[in-house]
């Protein structure tokens, strides 16, 4: 706690983070600088640390979790009550694990999950910097001095991998190993089920404890920090062989009475972050004339949010996207092809396959989930607005037949608005898809930009694909709709909702119908890749399937 407590410990997982290192955090930090969100994640660590109870396992003990963790057909499912209390701290005698990357993993911290994500624990595990500096030094890659330095700069034990560890139903791929491991799963996999391992021995008293009070001068070092248990439990197995059976039917008689409903999928719930597009690289922007470094700003802007928002649905459900694209494989044909997942059926996934239980909640998610899943099947497809409409654009417009012309299951409307000295900045977004609900189209839109970057932030609004006109669609709408509030106090009345919708939504139609256009005027939209010149033109409309980043496609691109 000294440690992370000070200017070092916050420093060090800075500099990991500046080196392309990904820590588990609430997606609203990813936003902060990188010292800052050090600065929290050694603050997350130290609370962990100053409530946990303290486990020291002796060699017996680690051989015999150990051996289960080794044993790769046994599923150890984690539930809440797996976990021998709400945060603790182990420490193993030797390894139960030494990565590929040199680290000598020695010890493990657990605590209440972080804020943003499902239901689970947040894990962390921990190399042992002295052995790590004291083998480089063995292998003549460091002097004395050097290890003395690194055990100084770094603490005695540096922080490996921290993640988040849902309870069932979700799992992780490498407790449940149906397929078999490849790369970093596979080499992290011997450290956290030694882990859980350890967790089922200790909960269910198959090993041997002994509860030790720390000397005074300890106690109160302990007590300066504020940690909450200032004694150890010291831990052993009398027939180590007989803690592996034992743990290993423990294990199999839990994961009978839980069918996993992510599994198959590797370590849903390790969430990295898509890095931003080659092209659009902040180290990129020196290469460009300053009058056409708008571009690559308003493309970042824009995909932030967006991928904030992906990393929080997989934060809150770990692996969703995989599990509603197979359960879209399976249930083709079941819903038009133009929608990509009703909303419905995503909500009804989400109680079955995750367990959630508010409706608030569950309805809210669903929405964005919804959105996002539509998004990404196109490529994570975005256009750029850049005009008003003009009122015969509006009035005149027929959004029935969407459901036929739009090549897209969703899209991100991009706004962009030019100041009197005509540079060009990023003025927010509308995430737009479309939705099949109760055998009628209908087109939505997330207002992610004006009410806050969260899940269940974002505000959504509803358009009936019906009538001649959009003001025919939005009084059909109106007569269906719960007539919400007003955030300025009272609620809608019908009339009022209509007029409203036809206003709001008037402004983005004419674009989406733009973009559905006769091939006649496709040849004018360009991906803005090509425009910098960094990319092969490309046609429109985009290919199916999910890329790992945001492409943005512009009507009438800027000189």
């Amino acid at each position: 706690m000294q440690h992370l407590r000070s200017p070092y410990g916050a420093g060090k997982i800075a500099v990991q983070i500046d080196r392309g290192l990904s820590f588990t955090m609430p997606s609203q930090w990813r936003r902060l600088p990188a010292d800052e969100q050090a600065r929290r994640l050694a603050a997350a660590e130290t609370r962990r640390i100053a409530e946990a109870r303290l486990y020291a396992f002796d060699d017996a003990a680690v051989d015999a979790v150990r051996a289960v963790a080794d044993d790769m057909q046994i599923q150890m499912p984690v539930t809440k009550d797996v976990l021998p209390a709400p945060s603790g701290m182990l420490v193993f005698s030797s390894p139960v694990s030494v990565p590929a990357d040199d680290g000598i993993i020695t010890a493990a911290t657990w605590g209440p999950a972080m804020d943003g994500f499902g239901e689970g624990v947040h894990l962390s595990w921990w190399s042992d910097t002295r052995a790590y500096a004291e083998k480089a030094v063995a292998a003549g890659e460091a002097t004395a001095d050097d290890a003395e330095r690194v055990v100084r700069t770094s603490g005695p034990l540096l922080l490996h991998v921290d993640m988040h560890l849902p309870f069932v139903p979700a799992v992780d791929g490498r407790l449940y190993p149906i397929s078999e491991l490849e790369g970093q799963d596979l080499v992290s996999a011997p450290a956290i089920r030694a882990i859980v391992a350890a967790w089922y021995a200790l909960k269910h008293g198959l090993v041997t404890t002994v509860e030790m009070r720390a000397e005074a001068s300890v106690g109160r070092a302990l007590a300066a920090e504020k940690a909450k248990h200032r004694g150890v439990v010291l831990t052993t197995a009398d027939d180590a062989g007989a803690v592996t059976k034992a743990v290993a039917e423990r294990a199999s008689a839990l994961a009978a009475e839980h069918v996993p409903t992510v599994g198959g999928l590797t370590s849903p719930n390790r969430i990295r972050p898509t890095e931003t597009d080659e092209a659009f690289l902040v180290s990129r922007d020196d290469e460009l004339p300053p009058s056409a470094r708008w571009l690559p700003e308003v493309y970042r802007a824009a995909a932030h949010p967006l991928k904030a928002l992906e990393e929080e649905a997989s934060q809150r459900y770990p692996g969703v996207f995989e599990v509603l694209e197979e359960l879209r494989a399976r249930e083709f044909g079941q819903w038009p092809s133009w929608c990509w997942m009703p909303m419905s059926r995503v909500a009804t996934a989400l109680v079955t396959q995750y367990g959630s239980r508010d409706h608030d909640d569950i309805v809210q998610d669903a929405i964005v989930i919804a959105g996002l899943g539509a998004w990404r099947a196109k490529g994570r497809t975005a256009v750029t607005i850049d005009w008003i409409p003009e009122p015969q654009e509006r009035t005149e417009l027929a959004p029935a037949d969407f459901p036929d012309r739009l090549p897209f299951h969703g899209v991100e409307l991009v706004h962009t608005e030019q100041a009197d000295d005509g540079s060009v900045s990023y003025a927010g977004g509308v995430l737009a898809f479309m939705d099949y609900n109760k055998d009628r189209a209908e087109l939505l839109f997330l207002d992610h930009y004006n009410r806050g970057p969260g899940i269940r932030d974002v505000r959504e609004w509803q358009l009936l694909l019906t009538g001649s006109t959009l003001a025919e669609a939005a009084e059909a709408t109106a007569a269906v709709s719960l007539l919400p509030e007003k955030e300025t106090g009272g609620r809608w009345t019908r009339e009022d909702l209509a007029a409203h919708l036809a206003d709001r939504l008037g402004d983005y139609l004419p674009y989406l119908s733009m973009y559905a256009a006769p091939d006649a005027n496709k040849a004018a939209i360009r991906e803005a890749g090509a425009v910098l010149g960094r990319r092969p033109e490309q046609s429109w409309p985009p290919e199916p399937g999910s890329g790992p980043h945001m492409t943005m496609w512009m009507a009438r691109p800027r000189d």
